[in-house]
């Protein structure tokens, strides 16, 4: 027993922690367990929230660094946030690869397991990279309802070893598959290029749409990555804007 709750000793478990070195992966020998009655939850200025207990202190500058318990915490205080998070690098997938699977995620569906797209030249990289990577030249259906020509790109089961689990995903539960972020930079930036292909808008800024909560957060700290920031707003659905 600890103050008003628990350590529970752990076994296997790193976690990103701010050491003399910048973040870096440490190891946890314990996590502390707590039953409190409510939570605080801090939104900050570019739409980032995180639901914490009162005693939990964060990073802020009042006349220098000090670590905050954030009921203390008011309207305007800073409090840091790392400028990119550097992960250790197990290389499994090349830049097609990876684009790929960004593209899956933004214009994939399950039912029938298919690619939508509107871009013929897309159509063709993506036929390509089939035809080259799993061996058979996928049947691609033609809809021109509306008055736009849309092409559907049929996937078989071949293709669902690189998939995985993103094949039972729908619009509402789409997430980045984990071996993107312990991807090199190249391979993160093909994914969100691939992404930003399938569901994106470039301008002056780039943004990325997703009714996909939890991609909209995977997003953001894989954005992190290649030490990008970006705001957060809900419209109609989560609304991811770099």
């Amino acid at each position: 027993k600890v103050d008003e709750g628990f350590a529970v000793p752990l076994k296997n478990v790193e976690v990103l922690s701010l050491t003399e070195k910048g973040i870096e992966k440490v190891r946890a020998s314990y996590i502390y367990k707590e039953f409190v009655p409510s939570l605080i939850e801090i939104k900050t200025k570019r739409g980032r929230k995180i639901r914490l207990t009162k005693q939990h202190k964060l990073l802020t500058i009042e006349e220098g660094a000090i670590w905050k318990p954030s009921c203390l915490l008011k309207k305007g205080d800073i409090i840091a946030v790392p400028k990119n998070i550097k992960l250790p690098e197990n290389q499994k997938l090349s830049e097609e690869e990876a684009y790929f699977l960004g593209f899956f995620v933004a214009e994939g569906t399950s039912n029938p397991l298919s690619i939508t797209t509107s871009n013929e030249k897309i159509k063709d990289r993506i036929v390509n990279f089939i035809k080259k990577r799993f061996g058979y030249k996928p049947t691609v259906r033609i809809d021109k309802r509306k008055g736009k020509t849309k092409y559907i790109i049929l996937l078989r089961n071949k293709t669902r070893e690189l998939l995985k689990d993103l094949v039972n995903s729908k619009a509402e539960s789409k997430f980045v598959p984990p071996e993107i972020f312990k991807s090199s930079e190249e391979i993160v930036k093909s994914f969100l290029k691939g992404y930003i292909d399938g569901d994106g808008y470039v301008s002056t800024t780039i943004e990325m749409c997703t009714k996909s909560y939890k991609l909209a957060i995977q997003l953001s700290y894989l954005l992190k990555k290649i030490g990008t920031d970006v705001t957060i707003r809900a419209v109609s659905y989560t609304h991811l804007t770099l």
